[in-house]
């Protein structure tokens, strides 16, 4: 990139987007925000950038966005699983690309994710993997957007690069880090496998790293690349991090057998609850029937440990799996090379926790 260059950012405002957006404001590029909401843009506002009003729902300004941008970073992403939602998002992105693709722009660099090769294997994952079916509307939606900016790249030269990240972790980090901070402050975390599964972690500014080379490389045109840490570590590692960060004892290791067992115990805790109320209809008063059926479920024991949770469906496939991401062709025609390891990347995670109040009892 040139810093005569304009660069946009969608999702400027969250997690990736704010943290690519610090970047390039150091490195003196000319950026304009895009944002779904501008009331949401603390992080970015004392930055010199040119803040503009952008949402997928409404293609129009996505387009105007685009105009006279060199470069365009396209990290945003409207969550939901209906299919309406999933909509949005494919043509929000497609008119985006388009636009930016009439205007003559020189690079666009689309954020996907790891989701988008399906459900969890137990295997090496490399960009040359067969995709597999998945009933995940995220994973689903992610492979649809890849495969038709591909497409377009093949029949109308759109100079598109494709980045999907793996598990990002880091400062202002929602499902990755403030999440799991959530989880073991309240809970206890039950990990499958004893937490030997495979987490690919990766650190937000290796992320943000990535993209500017993306961005810069003239191998990188047309093609998709796996951006995850040097190595996974296990679940476990991932998880205890958080752990000590919280100053709580609330992993819980079972094997198959142990995780199936209080699956069931759990089940068997949920039907009961349901039942009572309507034994008791007859009879109880319509105060206490309401007040028993608001009860939260939990798995707590009577010695007054926290309640357990019991991830399930795709977390639980993902938490047990083997999945190890090679970043390999990153490595090869990016020059991408991970800067931050496990213990690093906590450690800047944790600073921020503590001035964000995520680590208060």
């Amino acid at each position: 990139m040139h810093r005569s260059d304009r660069v946009l950012v969608t999702g400027a405002s969250g997690f990736i987007g704010g943290r690519l957006t610090e970047a390039l404001v150091s490195r003196g590029m000319t950026v304009r925000a895009a944002t779904s909401d501008v009331r949401h843009c603390s992080r970015i506002a004392s930055l010199p950038v040119e803040l503009v009003e952008a949402d997928l729902n409404k293609p129009d300004t996505l387009a105007r966005a685009a105009e006279g941008c060199d470069v365009v970073f396209h990290v945003a992403y409207r969550f939901g699983g209906d299919l309406n939602q999933q909509a949005v998002n494919f043509e929000g992105t497609q008119v985006l690309a388009d636009a930016f693709h009439r205007s003559g722009g020189r690079r666009f660099v689309h954020v996907s994710s790891m989701c988008a090769y399906g459900d969890p294997r137990d295997e090496d994952l490399t960009e040359d993997t067969p995709l597999r079916p998945s009933e995940d509307p995220y994973s689903a939606t992610k492979r649809k957007i890849d495969l038709l900016l591909l497409d377009m790249h093949r029949s109308h030269g759109l100079p598109v690069s494709i980045l999907q990240p793996s598990i990002v972790y880091g400062p202002y980090g929602t499902a990755w880090t403030a999440e799991p901070l959530r989880h073991l402050r309240t809970t206890r975390i039950a990990l499958p496998n004893r937490g030997s599964g495979l987490c690919n972690a990766v650190y937000v500014d290796d992320v943000v790293a990535s993209l500017l080379l993306a961005a810069e490389s003239v191998a990188a045109v047309g093609e998709m690349f796996l951006v995850s840490g040097s190595a996974p570590v296990t679940w476990r590692e991932f998880y205890g991090a958080f752990e000590k960060m919280a100053g709580k004892t609330a992993i819980v290791e079972f094997d198959e057998q142990q995780f199936e067992l209080e699956r069931r115990k759990q089940q068997r805790n949920r039907s009961l609850i349901r039942r009572i109320p309507r034994a008791l209809a007859n009879r109880a008063k319509p105060s206490f029937i309401k007040a028993w059926a608001q009860r939260t479920p939990s798995s707590s024991s009577s010695n007054g440990e926290l309640p357990l949770f019991l991830p399930d469906g795709l977390t639980l496939a993902l938490l047990a799996s083997r999945t190890h991401i090679r970043i390999d062709k990153a490595r090869r025609l990016l020059g991408y090379e991970p800067a931050f390891d496990l213990a690093r990347g906590m450690e800047l995670t944790e600073q921020w926790a503590g001035s964000a109040g995520l680590l208060a009892a």
